[in-house]
């Protein structure tokens, strides 16, 4: 929580109190007090409407005034209809828990006949307003994280153990011999290194472009720095010191030649038959397996319907199997559900798929938090995978700059109709603050944790008896409101009515639309 968002003195310790007694009380129409995980974003709001009020000449909360009110309706409306919704509740909400803050508190009930939803004048045909994101770009997107589940990370997982091994055994060794000495042994190591590279027709490892500002007078060409990555031939030649020896290295590699990388891949793009990257370098594999990460995010939560939330707090222990009455394998998950829940939340089981599990297991490799399934060690502590909408969008930049040809973009932009609805995302934020939205470049679509789980759930509601099986799936706790993530006109063409949902159903129904996407 950021109380840096408020000005120091009487606002600050107000909205501390205001925090503090939101997780404590439940004045009112509040049936729980609030979770943790809601009050960044109603502090975010609450700083807005502050805002708001010095703009219509008001410096304290005991001084807003009916007039006031009615002159801040023009600045609430300037934002969306969800936006200003949400500043309406704050501001009722303040009058409410005006009994738990000492020092500054509102002397009367904004709009008390009208319900925020009223004001906003925003309308609802009681379908979920979230986009769904086109199949022309789910598709290649979820196509993109299972190779990186299933393929490429075979090559990030080498490559890791590759460098941590000549490391050992570089650590292993006894000091090189003084500098200058042409018979040094650790010359002799990159001799011999130059002599293979040259047999097998390849040049020398390049230094990263991004690491281009340490050799700033390096040409680039053809995207390459024509400059010796030091750290990827020290691992590969297995020498211990070399930067006395650049001067060679630069010779052998005018000479040879440049390549990006230095460590091989295996896995083939399937439109091409090609090796997905060229080669890997230490700066490379990194970037990848932060991005293997988010593939394996993609896959869980878009092959379950499970929140952002519950899928980044899942356990190394999540994932686990059951044979059904009919003999077929059963994958669940085991996590939990936090939303309208208590503190803690429920544990439950969702339905998978075995690529599901197959992304666990790649987790369980890649990370090393002894509990969180995506937790990883950063520094000196363990720290969990966070601001998911930010990555996901550089996922899609990244498989684009990976993958695209000249026909086109890897990941296609979206059509007009699609771009209607991504503008209604902006300041558009769910219930427990996952999602920012920020400005997106309105030809690419914006991804958002939210969207996954409406657009699966959208097309299992539309299978026969879908709504059903996606009310278990979706641990909701009537299928009225699972009905929501489909657009009830349509359900009510098909006459879908109430029918038990078994844990094949559900599979089937993922298992379905997973062929069709991939």
């Amino acid at each position: 929580m950021n109380f840096l968002l408020f000005e120091e003195g009487l606002q600050r310790h107000t909205a501390k109190e205001f925090a503090f007694a939101l997780l404590r009380e439940t004045p009112g129409s509040q049936l729980r007090p609030a979770k943790p995980t809601s009050l960044p974003q109603a502090l975010t709001t609450l700083a807005r409407v502050w805002t708001h009020l010095r703009a219509v000449g008001v410096e304290r909360l005991q001084d807003v005034r009916r007039e006031h009110l009615e002159a801040l309706l023009p600045l609430l409306r300037s934002s969306t209809p969800a936006g200003v919704e949400d500043q309406v509740n704050v501001l009722k909400r303040l009058a409410e828990f005006g009994p738990y803050l000492s020092h500054d508190r509102l002397t009367l009930r904004p709009w008390p006949y009208r319900t925020a939803r009223q004001i906003s004048g925003a309308t609802s045909d009681h379908e979920n307003s979230t986009p769904r994101i086109p199949e022309e770009i789910m598709r290649p997107y979820l196509a993109a994280a299972v190779f990186y589940v299933r393929f490429a990370s075979h090559d990030l997982l080498a490559a890791r153990e590759e460098l941590a091994r000549s490391k050992e055994a570089t650590k292993a060794q006894p000091m090189p011999a003084p500098f200058g000495r042409d018979g040094s042994q650790t010359r002799r190591k990159i001799e011999q290194f130059i002599v293979q590279r040259r047999l097998q027709g390849r040049g020398l490892p390049a230094l990263p472009i991004e690491r281009h500002h340490t050799v700033p007078d390096a040409p680039i060409i053809d995207g390459i720095v024509q400059a010796p990555n030091l750290a990827m031939i020290k691992h590969l030649s297995g020498a211990r010191s070399i930067h006395h020896l650049r001067p060679l290295l630069v010779a052998a590699g005018n000479e040879l030649g440049w390549e990006p990388g230095g460590l091989p891949t295996r896995a083939l793009w399937p439109a091409t038959g090609k090796p997905w990257r060229t080669s890997l370098s230490a700066t490379s594999m990194n970037t990848e397996i932060l991005q293997l990460r988010v593939a394996c995010w993609i896959v869980i939560a878009y092959l379950s319907g499970m929140r952002d939330m519950e899928v980044r707090e899942l356990r190394r222990n999540c994932a686990f199997a059951e044979v059904g009455a009919d003999g077929r394998t059963r994958y669940k998950i085991r996590g939990r559900v936090y939303k309208n829940r208590k503190l803690s939340g429920d544990e439950v089981d969702w339905v998978v798929l075995d690529i599901v599990h197959e992304a666990v297991e790649v987790l369980k490799l890649i990370n090393d938090d002894p509990t969180h399934l995506f937790g990883y060690r950063q520094g000196s502590d363990y720290v969990l995978l966070s601001t998911m909408p930010l990555r996901l969008k550089n996922f899609r930049d990244h498989l684009n700059l990976l993958f695209s040809t000249p026909e086109g973009p890897y990941i296609p932009l979206p059509m007009a109709e699609d771009l209607e609805l991504d503008t209604e995302l902006v300041d558009d934020v769910d219930s427990d603050g996952d999602d920012e939205a920020t400005d997106e470049d309105p030809l690419a679509w914006s991804f958002d944790t939210r969207q996954f789980r409406r657009t699966l759930s959208w097309h299992i509601a539309n299978q026969p008896f879908g709504v059903v099986a996606g009310t278990r799936q979706y641990k909701h706790a009537s299928h009225v409101i699972f009905e929501g993530y489909a657009n009830p006109r349509e359900l009510h063409q098909t006459g879908e009515k109430p029918q038990v949902a078994s844990s094949q159903r559900r599979s089937d129904a993922l298992e379905g639309y997973y062929e069709l996407a991939v």
